[in-house]
């Protein structure tokens, strides 16, 4: 997992008034750089299950601000394939 961060937006619009913001307002220039992600999905199971998952998808996952692990799905065909294949896990796309 890369320790940079990744932040999500609805629109290309909000990551403009964030780069105006972090300029203007805090002095912290920074630069954007675009990743393509279909759903960021929290994973739930079984530790043994999470870890195995994990480490054989280490370059899709993330964590997010509480620690929790994300995985960063590509696009829909992989989401539905990555179910499929574990369906002892559950990928959701809201927190519980």
């Amino acid at each position: 997992m890369s320790p940079q961060p990744v932040l999500g937006v609805v629109g290309v619009l909000q990551f403009d008034v964030l780069n105006f913001r972090l300029k203007e307002e805090y002095n912290s220039p920074c630069r954007f750089e675009p990743f393509s992600i279909y759903a960021a999905c929290w994973i739930n199971g079984s530790q043994v299950l999470i870890d195995k998952f994990r480490a054989e998808h280490l370059y899709d996952m993330a964590k997010d601000k509480y620690g929790n692990l994300l995985y960063l799905c590509p696009n829909e065909i992989r989401l539905a394939k990555i179910k499929e294949n574990n369906q002892e896990l559950e990928f959701d796309l809201i927190r519980k």
